[in-house]
């Protein structure tokens, strides 16, 4: 993922932002497999959301 700052704002809320991005990542490896980019339709790894902010 592309590297993006979040001033001035709550860890809460950056958590919540990063998670939209996150949650778009399938996506995006489908689209670079129809482009071309990619070989296979299926990522071959699997990420799990890690949040800053504690619970």
């Amino acid at each position: 993922m592309y590297s993006v700052n979040y001033d001035y704002n709550s860890l809460k809320k950056v958590d919540k932002l990063r998670m939209k991005r996150f949650e778009k990542l399938t996506e995006l490896h489908l689209a670079a497999y129809k482009k071309g980019i990619f070989s296979t339709q299926q990522s071959c790894y699997e990420q799990k959301f890690k949040p800053i902010a504690k619970k």
